[in-house]
């Protein structure tokens, strides 16, 4: 089986590459909102993106508003980084973080899409039908034709 993980390019856009383990509902697409959402349930990261809305901060300066350790930071960076969520750029041994806008305008168009009704397609809705009456016939003791 095939795993998807999310990696950041060098120029700042997130790309599915493929690894060992499961695909995420066969979309690629999903993986990326799946993993948006991922860094987005995390009450420290969201610690951390709220600091970052001021700027591009220092990791230094981030661990003095946070009850974490460099690890515990850089970990939640990665998470928050390979989600598309957060750029960092290394200046002499400091490392700073600002926000990336698109990828919160990413998980905000998904979010749009997913709340807005499609239209109907007669296709779709006739094998709907169909399967939903096939699953009753059958319950009642009725055959398929």
């Amino acid at each position: 089986m095939k795993k998807w993980l999310i990696t950041e390019k060098e120029k700042g856009v997130a790309e599915l590459k493929q690894g060992s383990g499961g695909s995420p509902a066969g979309s690629p697409a999903l993986a990326v909102a799946a993993a948006s959402f991922k860094a987005l349930s995390d009450p420290t990261r969201l610690r951390i993106l709220e600091l970052l809305r001021r700027g591009e901060n220092c990791a230094c300066i981030l661990l003095e508003d946070l009850p974490s350790t460099q690890s515990g930071l850089s970990y939640h960076m990665k998470i928050l980084s390979e989600a598309g969520l957060v750029r960092s750029r290394q200046e002499g041994k400091w490392i700073y973080y600002g926000l990336r806008p698109e990828g919160f305008a990413a998980a905000d168009q998904f979010l749009h899409e997913l709340g807005t009704l499609m239209p109907e397609n007669p296709e779709i809705k006739s094998r709907q039908t169909r399967l939903c009456c096939s699953k009753t016939e059958k319950a009642e003791g009725h055959d398929e034709a």
